[in-house]
């Protein structure tokens, strides 16, 4: 079914030709081979709705759909877009990335169904003028990718997050902000009923006094900014924290990895802290990979070879329902 990452459109239209008709087989009719089988298939069924946004729409179709939900099966929404015959309105195959997903959902174990996880992810930006900003090199992958496993154990997952150049996930509750003030508001508003919260955001520690409403002239004298300190959102939480909440910082440092972890785990009253050493290769910004220590309030540190971010969010939330004794 899929060549090189993409969809081959030949299968694509056998696909296509055989969905339309295969909601009525199933429910009604069983009369072939694929339809048959399903009847006699006892593992979780993904059903993936592709035809004619004409044919999807049509109340003959909606009404078969709703009996396959309501036997159990798991029907994802088609996306809306050109179809193979060119037509175009909701009925297109969803992207690959989003078929993927359902297909892991399916067969992960759901062992945070029932927990409510907020994670902060990417930078803040905080403006100058109307051109120019503070920011940082964070990308938003970690955040991200932690939203995903989350989303995977069958948590409800809120991911508030920076500007990114990353795509929104099935799931997952996006709340996009720009500024550390933005950031702080949102996660405020939402934290009181977490079970889980996750730090990954790398929020601007200082913000311009002055935001100009004009663009900056440059000229020959120099330019002085007067930085303020942004709210340390980690610290507020940890401070009214209570048990019932797992919380979970980030720390990203160039030297004395080990050394700082530990105090910002003591002084931000974490549960677990996720360290990196940024001036490592395939450690730092923008790349798919980390390198990382866990460490806990017990002072066990777990150390985690070079690894893609899923593989750490992976880490990292089992080290958490390990907490949650789940």
């Amino acid at each position: 079914f899929i060549k090189r990452n993409k969809i081959n459109t030949e299968l694509l239209k056998y696909f296509k030709e055989i969905t339309s008709s295969f909601d009525f087989k199933y429910t009604a009719h069983a009369d072939d081979f694929l339809s048959t089988l399903f009847l006699s298939f006892t593992r979780p069924i993904l059903i993936f709705p592709s035809m004619n946004p004409n044919m999807y729409s049509n109340a003959a179709t909606q009404a078969n759909i709703a009996t396959l939900r309501q036997r159990g099966l798991n029907v994802i929404e088609p996306e809306a877009g050109t179809v193979v015959c060119g037509a175009k309105g909701k009925g297109r195959l969803p992207a690959w990335e989003t078929c993927l997903f359902h297909i892991k959902k399916a067969l992960w174990p759901k062992r945070l169904a029932g927990k409510k996880v907020l994670i902060s992810a990417g930078p803040t930006r905080e403006p100058i003028d109307p051109v120019r900003f503070i920011s940082n090199r964070s990308s938003g992958k970690m955040g991200y990718k932690l939203a995903e496993a989350a989303a995977l154990r069958g948590a409800e997952v809120h991911l508030v997050t920076g500007p990114v150049a990353l795509d929104a996930m099935p799931e997952v509750n996006l709340h996009r902000v720009e500024t550390a003030e933005e950031m702080a508001k949102a996660i405020f508003s939402l934290a009181d009923n977490m079970d889980i919260i996750i730090m990954a955001a790398a929020v601007s520690d200082y913000s311009p006094a002055k935001r100009h409403t004009h663009k900056l002239k440059k000229s020959e004298e120099k330019l002085s900014l007067e930085l303020v300190r942004t709210t340390d959102i980690l610290a507020q939480i940890g401070h009214n924290k209570t048990d019932r909440l797992v919380l979970v910082g980030f720390c990203a440092e160039s030297h004395d990895l080990e050394k700082n972890a530990f105090s910002k785990l003591e002084k931000k009253n974490l549960d677990l802290i996720v360290a990196n050493d940024i001036t490592l290769p395939g450690a730092g910004f923008d790349v798919e990979t980390n390198k990382v220590l866990i460490i806990d309030r017990e002072e066990n540190v777990e150390e985690l070879p070079l690894m893609h971010k899923a593989l750490v969010s992976e880490h990292i939330l089992d080290k958490i329902q390990e907490l949650m004794d789940i």
